[in-house]
């Protein structure tokens, strides 16, 4: 049988390809969260009226297990928040959003890394009918710290998202997106072994089918949903130790969920569960709650 690569690098290396999948994976869970807000995670626009929201989501998973043939298995347990805020006139609206994850996963060789992820984003939206279109554009950082070794690297990601509601009683809301997104090099020593983190440049596509029914009693609005949907990758990097170059790669991955969202007059909450499962880990489930306003 072919030896994989997993199967002759050694820990420093391993160190390393298992913190460039922490980088590239939490870069992506923050696009992915971005888009599920801007698209369905809090109050829907209304056409032709002038008004604000303004959001807080916030997401968890513990021990996922994360395993590839370029690197050892290595737990992740992650959280995420996001706040964000929209101004929409007419047909057309404009907004912010701050995005922070943070990630610790036990690598092997009793080895441990820290992730500590931001990313700033602007985006303009397009909603008529029953149709949305959004854009969006940021910058950010991320912190980590592998054993003692610290280091920081920029990130810039861009992303066009759409959405379709079908029906009126019971809704059916396919989406779309696609995110292209760049991680910064890095460089540092690791118990005397020269690690070299290339840049990343990873592509982003998503799929998502949503259907939901809004109920209403009283002053309430109760809307139960279920989805399911893909997301795919296409992400080639590596690391260089002691001038010996190492190849990585991102999995695709596929998810079910259902969830419900409440508003009372300008208030909406919402509570999210999902399983996911991905080319590089079997299971993953993550519980995400929301809250918006809009006036």
């Amino acid at each position: 049988e072919r030896k994989k690569q997993k199967d002759y690098i050694s820990r420093y290396t391993n160190a390393a390809l298992s913190d460039l999948s922490l980088h590239t994976n939490a870069v992506l869970d923050m696009g992915t969260t971005l888009v599920e807000n801007m698209l369905v995670g809090h109050h829907t626009p209304i056409d032709g009226t002038t008004q604000n929201d303004i959001w807080y989501s916030a997401s968890k998973s513990h021990a996922v297990r994360h395993q590839s043939e370029s690197y050892r298995p290595y737990e992740r347990d992650f959280n995420s928040h996001q706040i964000g805020i929209r101004h929409q006139e007419g047909v057309f609206g404009y907004g912010g959003a701050l995005t922070h994850t943070k990630s610790l996963a036990k690598l092997t060789d009793d080895m441990q890394a820290k992730h500590d992820s931001t990313l700033l984003s602007g985006f303009a939206q397009y909603h008529h009918d029953n149709a949305t279109i959004v854009v969006d554009a940021g910058i950010g950082n991320i912190r980590a710290d592998i054993e003692t070794i610290k280091n920081s690297r920029r990130i810039v990601s861009a992303g066009l998202a759409a959405k379709y509601q079908f029906g009126q009683d019971i809704q059916v809301i396919p989406s779309i997106y696609v995110r292209h997104n760049w991680i910064q090099g890095t460089a540092y020593q690791l118990d005397g072994a020269d690690i070299v983190l290339d840049k990343v440049n990873s592509n982003q596509a998503g799929a998502d089918v949503r259907v939901q029914k809004t109920i209403r009693s009283g002053a309430f609005k109760i809307t139960p949903s279920i989805y399911v949907g893909s997301r795919f990758v296409s992400s080639k990097a590596g690391v260089m130790v002691n001038n010996q170059h190492f190849g990585q790669s991102i999995g695709n991955s596929h998810h079910i969920g259902g969830g419900v969202n409440v508003s009372y007059d300008r208030f909406t909450a919402g509570f999210d569960v999902k399983q996911k499962h991905g080319d590089e880990f079997d299971k993953q489930s993550q519980a995400d709650i929301s809250m918006s306003y809009h006036w």
